[in-house]
C-alpha cells in the first residue's frame, strides 16, 4: 500500500462527524463518481473524508485530490 493511500486511511480516522456542512445532504452519494469544486479552503476534502468515516469501509474507497496531479505532453 502507498504511503498516500495509508494518508488518506489516517486522515479519514482523524475527520470529526460531529458537524456537516449543508451540502452534505445535496449530493446523491449514490452516484459512481462524486466530483466537488470550490476554492481552497471551503471543506471539500473534509466532506468527502466525512462521507467515507461515516458510510464505508476505507479499504474499499479510492480517494483522488488533484493537488499533485502531474500533466505531460
Amino acid at each position: 500500500m502507498s504511503a498516500r493511500l495509508l494518508l488518506i486511511f489516517y486522515k479519514a480516522d482523524k475527520t470529526d462527524i460531529r458537524f456537516q456542512r449543508y451540502l452534505y445532504h445535496e449530493i446523491d452519494w449514490e452516484n459512481r463518481i462524486v466530483g466537488i469544486r470550490g476554492p481552497r479552503g471551503v471543506g471539500k476534502t473534509t466532506l468527502m473524508l466525512q462521507h467515507i468515516k461515516k458510510e464505508m469501509n476505507t479499504s474499499d474507497v479510492l480517494y483522488v485530490n488533484a493537488d499533485d496531479i502531474y500533466f505531460s505532453t
